[in-house]
């Protein structure tokens, strides 16, 4: 039988000298790539170099990271210790006091004039305590900058009677008449008068509708989509005007509106002229600038309206819209005068 497994070889003269051969030359392949690698990688950072150091990798931040050092360095270059830029000052921030201190958040009005809340802080709960305390019903509305329109109260039926002269000066002008119309103007703003509000009523058309659509339009101007003139006497023997339900809140946004309405600077004008005699509320601040208003109520009792601006111990204007319903016109002036003395 054949053995299945073949016989074993036998080593031959010259296997030695091949094996020998065969191990050189993989020898010299490898230390061949070694020294390759070692020369390329010498002549990148050698081209590198040519340009200058190599640059460190950017880091990789989140966005509030990167927040946080455009803060820092923001915070540095207005210490004087980093020749970093800051970014611009922010106007709505901040109120300063004459010593250049910043006092509080500001908002801004349509012309850039700095806005500011009262400077009594808990306002509200002021408010409700005069109203209780001379027996009224009331609504106050004033801009807080981080919160925008507050109002406080429960009153409701807010006839606007003679603050309505304002945008009825302002609808006038609009008419191009407001050089002939100037102490008209002036006399409804500074006196109240209802003569000279009934001359800038007639300017606006032949009709109470026509007229109507004049200053209801003139809200519109202003940004005011909701207040409505009335078309015909509702309370006689009362002014169709005067009884346009206007809001202390929608007052409040007339106020930041106003400035850039055209013929704006001959009403405010005639708004810091007020007699002498109406100065009460609101004309006690300083350097105000506002319209009262006032009649009885449907219901009974008084209706008593003011709203406008005056100025801070801080330089900002502050504008409120305040309106009152009292047993009477001198019980809605002492609430009045309350309700501003809470303003601080």
């Amino acid at each position: 039988m054949r053995d299945m497994h073949p016989p074993e070889r036998l080593p031959q003269a010259g296997d030695g000298r091949r094996r020998f051969v065969v191990t050189a030359l993989v020898a010299i392949l490898v230390v061949g790539t070694l020294l390759a690698g070692v020369l390329f990688s010498g002549r990148a950072r050698g081209s590198s170099n040519l340009l200058g150091a190599n640059p460190a990798p950017a880091p990789v931040t989140t966005a509030a990271h990167g927040e946080s050092l455009i803060t820092h360095s923001a915070s540095a270059a207005r210490s004087g210790s980093s020749d970093l830029p800051g970014p611009e000052p922010v106007a709505t921030q901040s109120a300063h006091s004459r010593a250049g201190q910043a006092t509080r958040a500001v908002a801004l009005g349509c012309d850039g004039t700095p806005l500011a809340a009262p400077a009594t802080a808990n306002l509200g709960a002021a408010v409700e305590e005069v109203a209780r305390k001379h027996g009224a019903t009331v609504a106050v509305s004033w801009l807080d900058p981080g919160l925008g329109i507050v109002t406080v109260g429960e009153l409701t039926d807010l006839p606007a009677w003679s603050t309505a002269k304002v945008p009825l000066a302002l609808a006038a002008i609009a008419t191009g008449d407001s050089e002939a119309l100037r102490p008209t103007i002036s006399a409804a703003l500074t006196s109240s008068s209802n003569e000279a509000a009934d001359l800038l009523w007639q300017s606006l058309g032949p009709d109470d509708q026509t007229r109507s659509l004049a200053v209801t339009a003139l809200f519109r101007q202003a940004g005011d989509h909701l207040t409505t003139v009335p078309a015909q006497q509702i309370f006689p023997p009362y002014s169709v005007l005067g009884q346009t339900q206007w809001s202390t809140a929608a007052q409040l946004e007339f106020l930041q509106s106003m400035p850039c309405l055209s013929g704006a600077d001959q009403v405010i004008g005639g708004m810091t002229a007020v007699v002498t005699a109406q100065r009460w509320g609101l004309g006690t601040k300083p350097n105000a600038t506002f319209k009262g208003g006032w009649g009885p109520a449907m219901a009974g009792g008084y209706t008593v309206r003011q709203f406008g601006w005056y100025t801070a111990d801080d330089g900002v204007n502050v504008p409120v819209a305040i309106a009152v319903q009292a047993s009477s016109f001198d019980a809605g002036v002492a609430a009045m005068n309350g309700l501003v003395a809470t303003l601080g």
